[in-house]
Order: structure tokens, then sequence, then C-alpha cells
């Protein structure tokens, strides 16, 4: 039997395969595992005004097929339906084979109320499959975005003439937009005299600020006298704030500024001897630090209508009674600069680098002069307007305000601005930035008679005849170490007052000494204009102010 039994052993063996060469098919591959699912975070940050942001469900060590898990958004201290969306509280999340993570959505509500950082909690149950790792539950941090900022009044100081009647207060707010801010307002007297100087059936009040307000005004009305009594001042005050908090302007100065002093303007006439004999101003000391850069010169003018608008011609009609006709583009004829009658003249007869001067040309039009060294000698830059026909002439028996602007353009560059009341009326672009200091300290012709003339041309003024005057008033003459802004140049801005502290005001001619012989700059009694008065005599000052508030 042993014989039989192994062969039938061995044709068993045989037709199984076990003498045969080893199988070549693919083993049966074990079962992928599911894995465990949890969030990605612990803690997940976000600002209120994010709106819908995806949360992330992640599987780690699985990729089975068949896998779920449940989650669910409830509130912390935050409030379902004004915080967040609850529309969608809770759901299921199916991972298909390979898939490890998945996402779902919580929708942010904005608002504009401060209230600091709030929560929503996020959690995972119900796993199929697969078990929950160590971060099944997430805090989701709604970050507040609703800063309510600081408040302070605009300027810490204000000035108004006593006419002004009811002028608003602005108080702003920086850094905040929330809403629910408030801060209290106070009025009361420093040297004004309250029910006299101002109205005092208001003192006090609150200012509220909405959701994204910025300022809020208030109204002090001044009340008008006729008593000569300087400037007076109303001290404002803001307080208790409302969850802002105070800026550093929390206090300001309103200055009252009165209109019923003496307050003078210089006037110049006519010249006299058939034109010859001429009267000015001379101006030997420029304000320190104008002209060394960026710069902008103001001035008031009241042009006396009188006159006739005429030739300026030395040998035709009597030029000494005439505003000048002459309309001559800049450069077209080797005369047009002096067809005109000069207001201002500033130059070196030696070399003209260093010009400074201002015209009325064409029946009362105003053209400024300047030579910076930029054109060849012999020319200047010629700031007008550009279509005198489209500009209103100033002879017309107002005040108006001149400034002239120096204003850096590009990295090497200046453009060269002429206003008039407000408005931008002529430009001209100069190829450099010349410090004009470096010409004006050096200037030694003349006879020793350095500087500017005011009322005549330069030359006339010492002994020369062929150039005639400025006739008219001229009041509150600025000197700016910098180029005004355009705000500060407008026509809602261009009649303020100023005290003489403003930053870069570096002169300041009131012109209300009404007597003597010079007018001398408020910040440095050292730099003055002083009046040459020709023998035909001369009254130097005319009770009438220039149009301030």
């Amino acid at each position: 039997m042993k014989p039989i039994g192994i062969i039938i052993l061995l044709l068993l063996v045989t037709a199984c395969g076990g003498g045969g060469p080893a199988s070549t098919s693919t083993p049966t591959p074990t079962p992928e595992q599911p894995g465990v699912i949890q969030f990605s975070s612990g803690t997940i940050n976000r600002y209120e005004n994010s709106g819908t942001i995806q949360i992330t469900v992640e599987r780690i060590n699985g990729a089975a097929a068949g896998v779920s898990v449940e989650y669910a958004i409830t509130a912390g201290s935050a409030t379902a339906g004004v915080d967040y969306n609850n529309n969608i509280i809770a759901g299921v999340l199916n991972f298909s084979a390979g898939e490890t993570s998945k996402t779902f959505n919580v929708m942010l509500q904005d608002d504009v109320i401060q209230e600091g950082t709030e929560t929503i909690l996020l959690n995972l149950s119900n796993p199929v499959l697969a078990a929950l790792g160590t971060t099944s539950t997430s805090t989701l941090n709604i970050l507040d975005d609703d800063s309510p900022g600081s408040i302070q009044f605009s300027s810490s100081t204000i000035n108004y003439n006593e006419s002004a009647g009811t002028v608003q207060i602005t108080v702003e707010r920086i850094n905040g937009t929330a809403s629910d801010v408030s801060v209290e307002y106070a009025i009361t007297a420093g040297s004004a005299i309250a029910g006299v100087d101002y109205n005092n059936n208001i003192i006090a009040g609150v200012l509220n600020f909405s959701a994204g307000e910025t300022s809020k005004t208030f109204n002090v009305v001044l009340l008008e006298d006729l008593i000569q009594e300087g400037t007076e001042t109303i001290v404002l005050r803001l307080s208790n704030p409302v969850l802002a908090t105070l800026g550093a302007i929390n206090t300001s100065t309103l200055n009252i500024i009165d209109n019923d002093s003496p307050g003078t303007s210089m006037s110049f006439v006519a010249n006299n001897n058939g034109g010859d004999e001429h009267e000015y101003a001379r101006q030997t000391l420029i304000p320190t630090g104008f002209g060394e850069g960026e710069f902008t010169l103001q001035l008031w003018v009241k042009l006396d209508n009188n006159y006739p608008v005429g030739s300026t011609a030395p040998t035709v009609g009597n030029k000494a009674l005439h505003w000048s006709d002459a309309d001559f583009t800049p450069y077209s004829v080797s005369d047009w600069w002096w067809q005109g009658n000069f207001l201002l003249d500033g130059h070196n007869n030696s070399n003209i680098d260093g010009t400074f001067s201002i015209q009325i040309y064409a029946g009362g039009r105003v053209r400024w002069l300047l030579n910076d060294g930029a054109r060849p000698v012999g020319n200047y830059w010629a700031v007008q307007a550009s279509n005198t026909n489209a500009t209103p002439s100033l002879l017309d028996n107002n005040w108006h305000q001149i400034s002239l602007v120096r204003r850096w353009d590009g990295g090497t560059g200046a453009i060269l601005e002429l206003w008039i009341d407000g408005a931008l009326v002529g430009t001209e672009t100069s190829d450099r930035r010349t410090n004009m200091r470096n010409y004006w300290n050096t200037w030694n012709t003349y006879g020793g008679q350095p500087g500017w003339i005011w009322g005549a041309e330069k030359n006339a003024a010492f002994g020369g005849s062929i150039y005639e005057d400025y006739k008219g008033l001229v009041d509150e003459v600025r000197f700016w170490s910098r180029a005004l802004t355009t705000t500060e140049l407008s026509s809602t801005y261009y009649q303020s007052s100023v005290t003489g502290s403003e930053p870069g005001l570096v002169g300041l001619y009131a012109m209300d000494e009404g007597a003597g012989t010079e007018t001398c700059n408020l910040n440095n009694s050292a730099q003055c204009m002083t009046t040459m008065i020709p023998a035909q005599g001369w009254i130097v000052w005319d009770n009438n102010n220039a149009p301030l508030l």
C-alpha cells in the first residue's frame, strides 16, 4: 500500500502546481484602515467681517471608504443669528476612499458694535468606521473689528472775526468707526464775556457718533459789538468720552478777532512832477528763511480805479496817471518785462538773477516775474493769467488777495503758481531749485540799496523816470517758508486771519501801524518796510483793512 499511496500523493501535488514554477498572479490586498478624524486646529481666529469661512476636518492614518462623522455648530459667547448665521448648525461629512480632508462653512455676520472677541464652539461626533482624534472640538474666535477710536478737536486754535455770527466747531474721531460712541463738550469764557461776546444759551452738550461717523460739530454764536477790545478768547473742552478715548487736542481756544480796531493799510499814489517823483517803501531785510526752498508770498491789494487804463510808455501821454494797458506775450519783444505798473520790484541791476517782481498789466491783471537763474540772463519766468480776456480785472474798487507759490516738482524742478482770490490763474515750470537767498543776501548795487521796493520799480525809485508805479492799497503781507496747500490757498480758506505762530509763517506785515514811516514783521521787529516820502508829501496810511475773517 505504501507505493500506491506515495504515487497518488505525488499526482495530487503535481496537479495542484506544487511541483511547478512560482505563481505570477497579484495577491489580494489588505483592506485600508478607516483612520482617525479630527479638526485641523483646536483654535481658529477670524475677523467678524470675514463673511463665509471654511472649517477643515482632517482624516489621518486612513483612506477607507464609507467613513463619516457628524459636526455641530453651537454658540459660545457669540449670539446665533446675530454674530453668525444659524441656518445650518449641524451636518454630516462623508469621506470617500482616499479622501483625507473635508470642510463645512460658518457664515460670520459683521456689526458695528464694540464687543470684544466672541466664540463659536465646533464639535465632531458619531464617527462611522473611523475613530475621533484628540482635536474633536475646536473654538472659532470672532475677532472684533469695531474700534471706538479717539475724539479730539480738529485744531487747538480757531480764529473767527467777531462779526461771523454762528460758527461751527468741528470735533473729529480718528482710528475708529464703532457705534454708540459719545463725548461731552463745554463752552467756557476765556477773556471773552459770556452773554456779551458770545451767546451763552447753550454752553454744553453731548456729541453722539454713530457707526462710521468720523466728525461732529456744535455751534458757538458770536456777538458783535462796537467796542475796540482786541482779540478775546473762548475755551472749548471735551470730556467724559463713552467707549472712545480723548485725543491729544481735547481743548481748543476760539479767538474772537476784533473788527473795531483802527487797522490801516499802506497807500500808494500817482507819481508827482510828471511821473518822475516816486513814493515807495524799501524792504532791506527779507524775512529769514523765505526763498531758500519752497515758499509762498501773500498780500492783499485794492487798486485805485480812479486812474484810467492807458499807455505807460515814457513818451506817450501822462504815464503817471495810467494803469498799464500793455499785454505783451512774455519774451515777444525786448521791453515786454517792464510794460506794467510795478507793485513790487526786487532785482540787482548788475545781474538780474534773483529778480522778484509783481506788476499790474493789461488793464488790472497780475504778473509775477521771477529769475531763479534758470533762464538766460535778460529773461525771467513770467507767471500770469494764460488768457487775460478770461481773467477778471482787479480794477473794481474791491480788495483782492494775491498768492505767489514756488512748489517742488519731481526730483529737481519747481512749479511757480499765481493765485488770485483763492483761484489758480497761472503756472510756469522751472528746471531748478535755486536758493534765492544766494542772490538777495549779496546785492550791493544802487548805492548800497539792497532788497525790495514796494510801490515802484527799483531803478525808477532811485532816480530813473521811465516806469510808472502802483496806485492803491496794500495790506496783510505774509511770507511763508513753505508752499501752502491747495486747501490753504483755496477760496474757502484764503480770507482767514493768522496769528503769526502758524508753521512756516516767517513774515507777517499787518500794516496796522497807522502812523510813522515803518511797518515791521510781527515775528521779527528788525525786518521792516520803510517808507520814502518825496517832496510832494504822501499820506501813507489809509483807514481801510483787508477783509479778513
